[in-house]
């Protein structure tokens, strides 16, 4: 029933979020939306950002059950992070504001962060460099990933091409493997 009741809520926001941006919604929106009271949405959520992160959140692990991503590539994965959030642009664009960015940036890193991390161990020179700059290395390429996500956001989210993907991809697999020789022991 938990679970259900915060679907009901986060459903009941991406309705609104297909008419409206967030800063133009509010709680009381919300649960006049789906029918609950205010004390059972803060029961599950402290505020409409809150709710907004989690929604994204479920949505993309549901999107993984739909899409499996077992035997992709980094750069699969990360066209496939595209097409998710492509294919929800409307809500995402209008959840998405100055106020939340940082919530994006950390979800979006989260997402990223083992993503890329696996693709800097599948290097063999990757073992023989110490564990801090492979971490930097990952984090370096996180940052960049992100910033794509915002630039093509910012952009209104136009077709995956025209937020020059493939470039960034190119770039990050060739700065991969010139870091990994360079810091390597």
């Amino acid at each position: 029933m938990r679970q259900t009741t915060k679907q009901a809520i986060a459903e009941a926001l991406r309705n609104l979020l297909n008419q409206r941006s967030i800063e133009k919604i509010t709680v009381k929106d919300i649960v006049e939306e789906c029918g609950v009271n205010r004390q059972t949405f803060y029961y599950h959520f402290y505020d409409v950002y809150d709710l907004m992160e989690w929604m994204i959140e479920e949505g993309w692990k549901e999107y993984e059950q739909k899409y499996p991503s077992e035997g992709l590539d980094w750069q699969d994965r990360v066209r496939q992070m595209f097409g998710y959030f492509y294919f929800n642009r409307i809500y995402i664009l209008h959840a998405y504001n100055s106020e939340n960015r940082t919530q994006y940036v950390q979800m979006i890193g989260r997402w990223l962060s083992p993503i890329i991390a696996k693709k800097i161990m599948s290097y063999p020179q990757a073992e023989k460099v110490p564990e801090e700059k492979r971490n930097f290395i990952r984090k370096v390429c996180v940052w960049i990933c992100t910033n794509v996500f915002f630039e093509w956001i910012e952009e209104g989210m136009p077709d995956e091409k025209k937020a020059n993907l493939e470039d960034y991809i190119t770039l990050i697999n060739g700065s991969i493997e010139i870091a990994l020789e360079r810091f390597r022991l």
